[in-house]
C-alpha cells in the first residue's frame, strides 16, 4: 500500500530546479520510484521488513526522506547533505537525525548501525577513489543483513548525453566516456572549486569488481536505468563473513 506522503517543499530545493507543475510531478514521480526500489530490495533480500534504523545520504531536501518517514513512522532516520539548509529541512518536516556531512566520508559519525542505506544522486558526480571509499564507508554503517541501494550512471545516461551533456564541454565530456570505455569509470570535474564534485560513469564491470572484493556483500540485484529513468541501482546485503 502506498503510504500517504508530507509533501511540503523546501524553497530551495536542489532537485526542483523552478516551480512549475511538471517539475514537481517529476519530483514525487522519482520519490515514488525510490520507494519502490527499496519495498523491493527489502523483500528480495528477505531484509528487515521493518527497518529500525535508516541512512539518507544525501538527503537533499526530502525527496526520498518523505516516503521513508511515511512507511516507518517508528524509525530512526538518519539524514545527512552536505546542504545544512536541506539537512534541516528533514529534521523539521520529516523527523530526521542531523548527521554532518563530509568530503572525507570516514569523518561521518553515524550514531549507530543501520538496516537500510539509500544513496542516490551521489556517486553519479564522485570519481572512482571516493566511489570505492563511499560504497565501503556504507558497508562498516550496516548490521548484518542490512541492505545497501546506491545509484550510478550507466549506458542509458550516456544514450541521453548528446540531449544532457550534465553542463561539461565536449572535449571534457569525450575524456569521461574515453576513461570509462578504458577504465569501466570515467569522471570530471565541473570546476577546480567543485573539490572533485562533478560528472560520472560507472560500468557495471566496475560495480561486479568492487562487489567481488568484499567477502561481506552479497549482490543482490544491479538493475540498469531503474531510477529516474537514467540512473542505474546497485542493491547489495552484507552478510557475515
Amino acid at each position: 500500500m502506498v503510504p500517504e506522503i508530507d509533501r511540503s517543499l523546501f524553497d530551495r530545493d536542489a532537485m526542483l530546479l523552478c516551480g512549475d507543475e511538471a517539475y514537481v510531478s517529476q519530483y514525487f514521480r522519482v520519490g515514488k520510484q525510490a520507494w519502490d526500489i527499496i519495498q523491493w530490495a527489502l523483500s528480495t533480500s528477505k531484509g528487515r521488513n521493518t527497518p529500525k534504523d535508516i541512512l539518507d545520504l544525501p538527503c537533499g531536501a526530502g525527496r526520498i526522506t518523505r516516503w521513508l518517514r511515511a512507511t516507518w513512522p517508528d524509525a530512526r532516520i538518519f539524514v545527512s547533505d552536505i546542504s545544512d539548509d536541506e539537512m534541516r529541512f528533514c529534521a523539521e518536516h520529516f523527523s530526521g537525525l542531523p548527521v554532518k556531512a563530509h568530503n572525507d566520508f570516514s569523518k561521518i559519525n553515524i550514531p549507530s548501525h543501520v538496516d537500510v542505506v539509500w544513496c542516490g544522486s551521489l556517486i553519479t558526480h564522485i570519481d572512482a577513489k571516493r566511489t570505492s571509499q563511499l560504497l565501503n564507508w556504507f558497508m562498516e554503517q550496516l548490521n548484518p543483513g542490512g541492505v545497501l541501494i546506491a545509484t550510478t550512471h550507466g549506458r542509458q545516461r550516456i544514450k541521453l548525453l548528446e540531449k544532457s551533456p550534465s553542463g561539461l564541454s565536449a572535449d571534457q565530456l569525450h575524456k569521461v566516456l574515453s576513461d570509462y570505455h578504458e577504465y569501466q569509470f570515467g569522471h570530471h570535474a565541473y570546476n577546480i572549486n567543485s573539490q572533485g564534485y562533478g560528472f560520472s560513469l560507472t560500468s557495471l564491470q566496475w560495480l561486479a569488481s568492487w562487489i567481488e572484493n568484499r567477502k561481506d556483500a552479497k549482490l543482490i540485484a544491479l538493475q540498469e536505468a531503474a531510477w529516474a529513468d537514467r540512473q542505474d541501482v546497485l542493491i547489495v546485503q552484507k552478510t557475515t563473513i
